[in-house]
């Protein structure tokens, strides 16, 4: 398995793809935490894992470099995000989250934008 890391690790070093961190899991797994996904080797098979806000492009380009390594099974799992509170949540729930923090961005920025016209139109100029 120790190989099957190394090239896994090579592979993303060779695209650029940045490594936050990486360590053993389980007698049987080890984990990368890279750019926009967790990456889990097995013995024969690598799992990818994309962040809930990776652009679909990008999970496919991601996908399609650790298909690059021969003689190994691939496999995507469930998507995830963390909260603030630095809560995993996975699957539909963190696309659900995902989407509901845009929403409420959107509706802060607007207010914020709304408040400074008001600002602007009620305030009056100062005489030069």
């Amino acid at each position: 398995m120790e190989r099957l890391v190394e090239k896994a690790v090579k592979k993303l070093n060779d695209y650029g793809i940045e490594i936050f961190e990486q360590y053993k899991s389980k007698p049987d797994a080890h984990v990368i935490i890279a750019e926009h996904m967790v990456i889990i080797v097995h013995p024969k098979n690598i799992v990818l894992s994309f962040e809930a806000t990776t652009k679909p492009e990008t999970s496919a380009n991601f996908a399609l470099i650790m298909k690059e390594i021969s003689g190994v099974d691939l496999f995507i799992s469930d998507s995830f995000v963390f909260t603030n509170k630095n809560q995993l949540v996975c699957g539909e729930k963190a696309h659900e989250l995902v989407n509901k923090t845009l929403k409420q961005n959107v509706l802060n920025e607007e207010a914020q934008s709304r408040y400074y016209e008001r600002i602007l139109e009620n305030t009056e100029g100062f005489e030069c």
